[in-house]
């Protein structure tokens, strides 16, 4: 549980429709307004070859600090640079840059995410797939707009549900969806396959929780990819 905090609370952020002429029907644009000290960061699909390889560049890093082995090289990049421009033409995906006016700052966050049906039930789901805060924007309040962001524009695409894989070790990110009222549906299980198992140590049915995706455990194949250390805990007790 936290303390007593000496210095008063931050403003909580809202959100407000912001000025979009000649944005095409579908795309939203909302700023988010928080303490007069920041520069309020809009939310936006990416518009120039800088905010795409910033994405890029942070779905890497964020791919290389929660994937074991995974390194960030310029060919990573390359492939992840092709990957987010191919997403934003995709009408069934989403791609989100929370940017600022200040030139200091720049690019804050980023959120991905996309609509499908889902293998297991054939139902329509909204997936995030990617969510980054910078540090020097964590604890505003943006990683619940992007989530909630996230969930409003796969409700007007049909989605009933809304779903994401985070690592277990992922403790922020893990208490910023409780908050949004998201609980565990799956839990991926994982050990290396050289090491050997003792003898009776081996239990359990062949395949226990693999269904669908590549036979990883989860319905979409694989985790996703979140900043490690989450985009921002919740303000008050964290869930346990």
């Amino acid at each position: 549980m936290r303390g007593l905090r000496a210095n008063p609370p931050r403003p909580r952020p809202t959100v407000r429709p912001a000025p979009g002429e000649g944005k095409p029907p579908g795309r939203t644009v909302i700023t988010v307004s928080e303490s007069a000290e920041k520069t309020p960061p809009r939310l936006q699909e990416p518009s120039s070859d800088q905010e795409i390889r910033w994405i890029a560049r942070r779905y890497e890093e964020i791919g290389a600090a929660s994937i074991p082995g995974y390194a960030v090289t310029k060919e990573g990049l390359e492939e992840a640079e092709k990957f987010i421009r191919a997403q934003i033409l995709d009408e069934n995906w989403n791609v989100v840059v929370a940017i600022t006016d200040d030139c200091r700052t720049g690019s804050v966050g980023m959120l991905l995410c996309h609509v499908r049906d889902s293998p297991l039930d054939g139902k329509r789901e909204c997936s995030v797939d990617a969510i980054h805060i910078e540090e020097s924007h964590r604890g505003t309040g943006l990683g619940r707009i992007l989530m909630e962001h996230a969930r409003r524009w796969g409700s007007e695409r049909g989605a009933r549900r809304i779903r994401t894989f985070v690592a277990w070790t992922n403790a922020g990110m893990r208490a910023l969806c409780r908050s949004q009222g998201y609980a565990e549906t799956f839990v991926e299980l994982g050990r290396p396959i050289e090491d050997r198992v003792s003898a009776g140590g081996d239990r359990g049915g062949h395949g226990a929780g693999a269904r669908g995706g590549n036979g990883t455990g989860s319905p979409s194949g694989g985790p996703t990819r979140h900043d490690p250390t989450g985009p921002e805990p919740p303000s008050g007790p964290t869930p346990r």
